[in-house]
């Protein structure tokens, strides 16, 4: 997720996948000089985010648009998924992978 320019993903010991796509966003990101915090968000905390994404193997990183049919608070903006977008790049560039997919 992202709140207030921050980069927020869940610690390693909540139960997640320690992806590959998701170390090295968050290696791209503090290269970008973007803060990465962890904290575990409830539902209702990722709707009120400016940004959030998912990252895997597959897709790298997709936006998530909505929770339970609830729109994430950012989705709507003019400026929705700006950090995403930086953050996708810069994950591409450091893996050596050109363009950006899936509508980023």
């Amino acid at each position: 997720a992202v709140r207030d320019g921050r980069v927020l993903t869940p610690p390693d010991d909540a139960g997640i996948l320690l992806g590959i796509t998701r170390r090295e966003v968050i290696a791209a990101a503090r290269a970008e000089g973007i803060e990465v915090g962890y904290a575990t968000l409830m539902p209702e905390q990722l709707r009120a985010c400016d940004e959030v994404f998912v990252t895997s193997s597959i897709r790298e990183m997709a936006p998530v648009r909505s929770i339970d049919g609830q729109p994430v608070a950012g989705a709507g903006r003019p400026e929705a998924f700006a950090m995403t977008r930086r953050l996708h790049r810069a994950f591409r560039a450091r893996v050596g992978a050109p363009g950006l997919p899936y509508g980023l």
